[in-house]
């Protein structure tokens, strides 16, 4: 069907590096414990193929050069080289008119500038009056593949105030991902061409935060219900040639209130 992706694959996960109070190794030390312990390791890793693409090619256009007029030629036997052979008047009805498929081999010599073999389809011969044997969905455009990665630590500065560092990276394998090429064969200098050129969005960016919480809990109807104040500032630094300087986002100070507030992440400058 077009535009589905056949396979997908989202990954989320926390790991807990073994080293700091009360995990495997170094346990003891409260000075390698305040570098070295307590860190976790997250990610979000999302893989999946590229969207089935149609080929389709323009039904008010000539197979051949048109004439002055716009009109195009015609054959000996007065029939006229148009795209569309199928005689049903596609294109004031709006309808897609895909060609003819020659051979199967659709990503020959496949490259940036041509994602698909333009020589694998052709005009629907002149005079066949039929559609485009060319099916629904037999391209592939190109797969996605964004890895996310991040670490984080919490600080106990006393029993009720602790502290939390988290630094995400984005794309941490700074791979381009490009959207769906077009497909309209009777245009070769866009078919199977990456007309977008990756922004800063697709670039690595490194993101950073800290939050710093503080607690008490207080009897009310015999439960003990925590109170929480929390201050948030997040700090966005991001790699390309549209975010070159340091950003802050945002900087919040949060009345006292049962939930923490979650630092949002703002977009990347234009």
């Amino acid at each position: 069907m077009e535009g589905t992706r056949r396979h997908r694959m989202l990954l989320t996960g926390v790991y807990q590096l073994p080293f700091g109070k009360g995990r495997s190794f170094m346990g003891g030390g409260e000075v390698k414990d305040a570098f070295l312990g307590g860190w976790d390791l997250t990610t979000v890793t999302l893989l999946e193929t590229g969207p089935r693409l149609t080929p389709s090619i323009s039904a008010g256009g000539c197979q051949v050069q048109a004439n002055s007029d716009g009109s195009c030629p015609e054959t000996a036997t007065g029939q006229q080289q148009t795209n569309d052979q199928s005689n049903t008047n596609v294109a004031n009805r709006g309808a897609v008119l895909r060609p003819d498929t020659v051979s199967t081999n659709f990503y020959a010599g496949q490259s940036r500038s041509q994602f698909f073999n333009l020589a694998a389809f052709s005009p629907t011969p002149v005079g066949s009056g039929r559609f485009g044997n060319a099916g629904v969905g037999i391209l592939q455009g190109p797969g996605t593949a964004a890895v996310s990665l991040g670490v984080a630590k919490s600080f106990r500065i006393t029993e009720n105030v602790h502290a939390r560092f988290e630094s995400t990276f984005t794309n941490v394998l700074n791979h381009t991902n490009f959207a769906p090429p077009a497909t309209v064969v009777d245009s070769p200098s866009t078919f199977g061409a990456f007309d977008r050129s990756p922004d800063c969005r697709e670039r690595r960016q490194p993101h950073g935060a800290s939050r710093c919480s503080s607690g008490l809990l207080r009897r009310r109807r015999r439960e003990a219900e925590p109170v929480v104040s929390s201050w948030a500032g997040v700090a966005r630094f991001d790699s390309g040639p549209a975010c070159t300087k340091p950003k802050i986002n945002r900087y919040s100070i949060a009345p006292p209130t049962r939930k923490v507030r979650t630092p949002i992440i703002g977009a990347c400058p234009a």
